[in-house]
């Protein structure tokens, strides 16, 4: 989370060759999630960092109403609410005064702020979708990873009409709707490959892949290595 009045110039995207996420507040990236970064100009960053133990983070999350981890990245614009919570944060880090329960409910308000539980009804914000839908649209897409998912579908489970979910979903994330189905898919099979003797070809199945052809297509693409040459070098 940046804490200077003004969001740095930043780029950051997922891959090499995919679109930049610009003017952001605050990002959350799960692990195994490449990051490419790029400072349009010399400047000071003021910024703080949370790191989580993934089964810690899952149960604050499910507390919250989330069933699953996120899988991909989010990108969360400037928001004042969100520059306040993260500086009453970085000052209590910097010179503790209340004590840690003070900072775990500031810690659990800038999650709910970030990666967004649900709430019953949400409007999308102008410039992007709420953080409210875009948690809505990622829960759906982790719960059906394994079959083929539309983004008619997602702009249903987000209230929105089709063309309307993909511009907003664009400026919300910094990628196209399908970049980002496929993002989460080659993400859920790099997961997947960590069991060695696990064949590419359920994996594809597994992740919504209709073959490991395609997987090979799509992984290539996405992380410039097939998933074979991928698997060798992480083991």
């Amino acid at each position: 989370m940046f804490l200077d009045d003004v969001p740095p110039s930043i780029q950051l995207r997922t891959s090499e060759e995919g679109a930049d996420g610009t003017g952001l507040r605050a990002f959350f990236v799960p692990a195994g999630v490449p990051l490419w970064s790029k400072l349009a100009k010399a400047q000071r960053l003021s910024h703080i960092d949370f790191h989580f133990d993934a089964a810690a983070l899952q149960a604050r999350l499910s507390a919250s109403g989330l069933s699953s981890l996120p899988r991909c990245l989010i990108f969360a614009g400037d928001d004042s609410i969100l520059l306040t919570l993260a500086r009453l944060a970085a000052r209590e880090v910097e010179a503790p005064q209340r004590g840690t329960l003070v900072l775990d409910g500031l810690l659990q308000a800038l999650l709910g702020a970030v990666v967004a539980p649900p709430l019953d009804t949400a409007a999308p914000a102008s410039g992007g979708l709420t953080p409210q839908l875009m948690s809505a649209v990622q829960r759906h897409m982790a719960k059906n990873i394994f079959r083929a998912v539309s983004v008619a579908e997602l702009a249903h489970v987000a209230g929105l009409s089709e063309s309307w979910f993909g511009r907003t979903f664009k400026q919300t994330t910094g990628m196209s709707p399908q970049r980002w189905i496929a993002e989460c898919r080659v993400l859920a099979a790099k997961e997947m490959m960590a069991d060695q003797q696990r064949p590419l070809a359920d994996i594809a199945v597994a992740t919504g892949f209709s073959d490991q052809s395609h997987l090979s297509r799509v992984f290539r693409r996405s992380v410039g290595l097939s998933p074979s040459q991928w698997r060798r070098q992480t083991q």
